[in-house]
């Protein structure tokens, strides 16, 4: 099927009584790619087919010159040869033959994708010039296509072909409201085969769940009772995970949710038992505390083998703040209480400076 788009674009722009020089004003290009597309030398760029269509207020496939079923035919015909050398294993052929599907469709986004999907192939079999040509692809796609999924496919392919790892964080970004950045990273590790990366990746990510889980049970919105019940279970959940080994790397996590334990015995009117978890909290901290930044700890347990903590400086300011943690407001005047804020206090006075 041969494309019509110069023959097209040369007769509406004569219809409109238009110069080539001002058709390419018009749309924002030099003359010489209007001579060129006229000409039959080059096509415009798939960004730039809707933009024209809309000039000459037709639709993409009037401007392409293609007639919708047939054009729908034809892209079946060359996706099932495509597979078929795929199949056959003749590579370079089913590379070939993606490339002229796009030069006959270069507005369509999923032959875009498909061969973005043969150039990451390629840069993993140590063919690296390709990535210039993939990050421009995937970049059309990101930026032009409003398919979410395919734009989603965009950052993935990157994500797995990219060799720079600023790169890599880059188009993680990107994915706000798509895959997660530990969905893109197995996807990376597993196309590169680096299976002790991948794993690392499972257990930060099943931490984060399991942190979650304990955050979400029943916190301090809750009724105190039912929010110290839910607390309880989140610190049976840690002690399951953690093996009860003590390692440090867990300290924070039992100090958050032992903190949000003792706010709910006090609202409860259990004071004496949330003033002996609020000290075990600030002994936790003091021990945190000490740890000197950029330490790794080991989580040694079972579940995260894999898996060490860096010691960043941090607040722990919960004991300080009055919205969200009214609970405390019924022995926040009591000097036992103001006594242990006050060892939390010395210890947030030393983040950032235990390195």
């Amino acid at each position: 099927m041969k494309l019509s788009i110069g023959e097209n674009i040369r007769r509406y722009r004569q219809e409109k009584g238009m110069t080539q020089e001002a058709l390419a004003e018009a749309i924002g290009v030099s003359f010489q790619a209007v001579s060129r597309w006229e000409t039959g030398c080059a096509y415009p760029d798939i960004e730039m087919i809707p933009r024209i269509a809309r000039f000459f207020s037709v639709s993409a496939d009037t401007l392409l010159g293609i007639d919708a079923a047939s054009a729908e035919e034809r892209k079946n015909e060359y996706r099932l040869a495509i597979r078929r050398l795929q199949e056959e294993g003749k590579m370079e052929k089913a590379l070939a033959l993606s490339k002229e599907a796009l030069r006959e469709f270069p507005h369509d986004w999923y032959l875009l994708a498909d061969f973005c999907d043969f150039l990451r192939e390629e840069i993993y079999q140590g063919k690296t010039e390709y990535l210039s040509e993939l990050r421009r692809n995937c970049n059309k796609i990101w930026e032009h296509c409003t398919d979410h999924d395919l734009q989603m496919k965009a950052i993935e392919l990157m994500v797995c072909a990219a060799q720079d790892e600023e790169e890599v964080e880059e188009w993680i970004r990107k994915s706000q409201f798509g895959k997660s950045a530990y969905e893109l990273r197995l996807a990376r590790y597993e196309f590169r085969e680096d299976p002790e990366a991948r794993e690392q990746v499972k257990e930060r990510m099943n931490l984060n769940s399991i942190r979650s889980v304990c955050f979400n049970m029943r916190p301090l919105w809750c009724r105190s009772a039912s929010s110290v019940q839910g607390n309880r279970i989140a610190l049976q959940l840690l002690d399951v995970v953690s093996e009860k080994n003590g390692s440090d790397a867990f300290l924070w996590d039992y100090a958050f949710f032992n903190t949000r334990l003792c706010a709910g015995l006090f609202d409860s009117g259990e004071v004496e038992e949330g003033y002996r978890v609020m000290e075990s909290v600030v002994e936790m901290l003091e021990r945190w505390f000490a740890i000197p930044d950029g330490t790794e700890i080991p989580y040694d347990c079972y579940c995260f083998q894999n898996l060490t903590y860096t010691k960043t400086p941090r607040r722990f300011d919960f004991f300080e703040r009055r919205q969200g943690w009214e609970w405390f407001d019924c022995v926040r005047d009591e000097e036992r209480y103001k006594a242990l804020a006050a060892r939390v206090a010395k210890c947030n006075q030393t983040a950032g400076k235990n390195g």
